[in-house]
């Protein structure tokens, strides 16, 4: 539920941290999708892979850029996730990862639940701590 998304980013900046969206979509089609859902302005910035000139099949480069970006390090980023080659390629990197469920994935929920250092069905199960 996009409302259960949005409290969670709503906590999130609440408590001063910085999110970066790092993503597959073209700039302009997730720009329009998070403007339009009303998440735009929960977000410092947004990298994407046609901009970084890799996939997250094939590599951590839109992760590396948004961490870039935000001046931060490995061990203080969390990555959200939902698909399971994304979430091997950032644990690969040495990123923490968090899985949050998606329909779209089914079928790869033991996997992606092994890979994770954790794994929410919803974002109101997210609390500041995990």
């Amino acid at each position: 539920d996009i409302r259960l998304a949005e409290n969670f980013l709503r906590r999130l900046k609440a408590a001063g941290v910085p999110m970066f969206v790092a993503t597959n979509t073209r700039r302009d089609l997730v720009e329009d999708g998070l403007r339009r859902n009303g998440l735009l302005d929960f977000f410092d910035g947004i990298v994407t892979c046609p901009e970084v000139g890799q996939g997250k099949k094939e590599g951590p480069a839109v992760y590396e850029a948004a961490l870039a970006k935000l001046g931060g390090t490995k061990e203080n980023t969390v990555i959200f996730e939902d698909a399971v080659h994304a979430i091997r390629t950032a644990k690969a990197a040495g990123f923490r990862v968090a899985a949050i469920y998606d329909a779209s994935s089914e079928g790869e929920h033991e996997e992606i639940r092994a890979l994770s250092d954790a794994y929410f069905l919803h974002y109101d199960e997210i609390t500041l701590e995990d």
